[in-house]
């Protein structure tokens, strides 16, 4: 098969599978990289070859290794990534990569305004975007030095998000008094784990809202695909498990456009802002720069993402989508109902709420599909065998 005609895809979870699936409707298939006992995205018809690699973050230099082996086998194939771990690490070693793949990841020195944290808070204050409140104390006596300005609760978010998650297995920390603040900022200390203390938005994940789109290589946005957050796995501060495409906001188009072009960006973004109440302004919650767990909403709605990059990478084919289904519910079932059973307190949605994703005559799943059914009951099977705890990978 000409490599023109194959994708290859690092990481082989939730999002992992809508790439794949995506790139698939267009007769393109992939070659599925795995890296984490949990994934089950190379299950899928659409995947030609699945292979164990050593972890991009862990293992850095083998894993590069590996690719620059192979770079001759795959000359010409695109690249897509669809963690963090993978995405930063082909961005720092985009120099040599580049020389054997289609790479739409940009440089390091791009695209760590958006990885890191800090430098996204930082571009966000530069090009005049809002964004919550944040400090960036590096030891105890610096966080003494702020704490008196801090309500609660509030948050403690790390700078390198995935390697946080990979120590703690959570996003962040909401605290909720000074002394949890300081037992948790320790805990990031010792871990040696360089974190923000970030303000708060108060109100519900309704009033989250994102646009995903892609700065082709013409420097032009195209796809611009809008949708909402309606519930996030673990809730409040977690990843979306449940949205709805919505109509163009043109706010929040405007926001993104300006955070972008500031940065000189160019590639697939996913930015999130959020409305705080209290002033009506929509502020800055993130920007991803790879492909997201979502992006089967996307592509179910009509944008699809992944074909784009592909057309404008490999064919040299500048494509772009303008209209898209709304009001189409995305479901990730696993993490929706695991949530819905134990979290439901903590959320306080009604039955009548919970239903509505389900009993929409618009809706897809994350992972479920009859047109390619074996990820989802290689998913199912080891839920099964690793125990239900085993939801909150899926």
């Amino acid at each position: 098969m000409n490599n023109r005609n194959r994708a290859i895809i690092l990481g082989c979870h939730v999002g992992g599978l809508g790439v794949i699936r995506a790139l698939g409707m267009n007769n393109i298939q992939s070659i599925a990289l795995t890296y984490d006992d949990f994934d089950f995205a190379f299950t899928s018809k659409y995947v030609i070859e699945k292979i164990e690699v050593p972890h991009p973050r862990r293992e850095e230099s083998d894993f590069i290794d590996f690719l620059l082996q192979n770079g001759e086998k795959w000359k010409g194939s695109l690249i897509l990534e669809t963690d963090d771990h993978s995405a930063e690490t082909i961005s720092k070693n985009r120099h040599e990569l580049q020389k054997y793949y289609k790479i739409v990841t940009p440089q390091w020195e791009i695209l760590k305004q958006f990885v890191e944290k800090k430098e996204a808070h930082k571009l966000a204050l530069e090009s005049g975007v809002p964004h919550p409140g944040n400090y960036l104390p590096h030891s105890l006596e610096q966080l003494e030095a702020i704490k008196d300005k801090l309500s609660y609760p509030t948050l403690i978010k790390p700078v390198h998000g995935h390697v946080f998650k990979s120590i703690f297995n959570e996003k962040n920390f909401e605290v909720n008094s000074e002394g949890e603040l300081f037992k948790k900022f320790k805990l990031c200390l010792d871990a040696e784990q360089e974190v923000m203390i970030q303000e708060i938005i108060p109100g519900s994940e309704s009033n989250l809202y994102k646009l995903q789109a892609y700065i082709n290589t013409k420097g032009q946005m195209v796809g611009k695909f809008f949708w909402n957050k309606l519930r996030q796995h673990p809730p409040i501060f977690g990843v979306g498990r449940v949205g709805v495409s919505t109509e163009r906001h043109p706010e929040v188009e405007e926001l993104t456009n300006r955070l972008v072009q500031y940065a000189k960006y160019t590639g697939y973004c996913s930015a999130e802002f959020k409305k705080d109440l209290r002033d009506g302004q929509l502020k800055l919650m993130e920007v991803n720069i790879r492909m997201p767990r979502n992006i089967w909403l996307a592509v179910s709605s009509g944008v699809n993402y992944p074909y784009l990059i592909y057309s404008d990478l490999v064919e040299n084919r500048q494509l772009d989508v303008k209209e898209y289904h709304t009001n189409l519910y995305w479901i990730e079932l696993g993490t929706d109902l695991y949530n819905a059973v134990f979290q439901r307190k903590k959320e306080n949605f009604t039955l009548k709420e919970y239903l509505k994703p389900y009993l929409a005559k618009k809706k897809t799943f994350a992972v479920l599909s009859l047109k390619d059914f074996r990820p989802f009951l290689f998913q199912v099977k080891e839920l099964f065998r690793r125990g239900l705890a085993s939801v909150r990978y899926f």
